[in-house]
């Protein structure tokens, strides 16, 4: 498939744990790659969740992982994200977050880094990737506010929680702000993960979101969505998997076409 023209930023952010924020930017990011679109994940979040579904046993060093980057490391200095599957590379988490974090909060503009990193390498980037997925972690730490203010779409996850629903305010008005700063438009967009539509919760969360114009869609609770390898994945690998995930393989192409449209008009 042809490149894209001008490559689109995707932040996938939460300021709740367990809303499946992991799983949904892994099977987002192979589902494009399988579309034939070329993808840079980028994991921010000290968990390294995103990471250990790719890599195992130890951690990738300096000119491949985030600390690198954000210590200003250029692909033209030898910062080279790391070939995970096909279409598909990775600038891994690192141990040393904690660290890293505690050094940016020193820094001017310190949530501008990731940007100014991707503005800097950008026509290396531009030229290799059609988009970039930041997987962050569940805070307002300052990687978190690199990756918000960096973004040109955030996807909002929650769960079927009231919790998971009061959070997504929190996190659109920290768009808001970060917008309002530094002059971006980054567009915000909701999601609710792990629904069961029998559920009440499901119906109390669905019923507060699908009035809110950031709501794009949701899906359903599927212990094969953690799983290391995606749903994609499986279903390439087995026919029986395919046929009997078929209803939730489509509901997940639906929802991810949707925020493609949204990052493609975002420009």
């Amino acid at each position: 498939m042809s490149k894209n023209d001008d490559l689109k930023i995707l932040t996938v952010a939460a300021d709740k744990g367990g809303v499946r924020k992991t799983t949904t930017t892994h099977n987002d990011a192979e589902w494009l790659a399988l579309e034939g679109y070329s993808v840079l994940l980028i994991d921010e979040d000290r968990s390294m969740n995103l990471t250990r579904r790719y890599i195992l046993g130890e951690t990738p060093g300096y000119r491949q992982n985030v600390i690198g980057l954000y210590e200003g490391l250029s692909i033209k200095d030898g910062f080279t994200p790391i070939q995970v599957k096909k279409n598909i590379d990775l600038i891994s988490s690192s141990t040393e977050i904690p660290h890293l974090e505690k050094q940016l909060e020193a820094r001017i503009q310190r949530e501008l880094v990731l940007f100014k990193w991707i503005a800097k390498n950008y026509p290396e980037l531009n030229d290799k990737y059609d988009y970039i997925l930041i997987d962050t972690r569940n805070d307002n730490g300052v990687l978190t506010l690199n990756a918000l203010a960096a973004a040109d779409v955030v996807i909002g996850i929650t769960d079927t929680s009231v919790d998971g629903y009061e959070a997504l305010d929190t996190l659109k008005s920290k768009v808001e702000e970060l917008n309002e700063a530094y002059e971006n438009n980054a567009q915000l967009v909701f999601v609710a993960g792990g629904v069961v539509k029998q559920e009440i919760a499901t119906k109390e969360i669905l019923k507060q979101l699908s009035p809110r114009p950031e709501f794009i869609g949701s899906f359903r609770k599927n212990t094969n969505m953690a799983n290391p390898e995606t749903m994609f994945a499986q279903a390439e690998r087995s026919k029986r998997f395919f046929r009997e995930q078929e209803d939730a393989l489509k509901e997940l192409t639906q929802l991810f076409t949707k925020i493609k449209v949204v990052l493609d008009g975002n420009k």
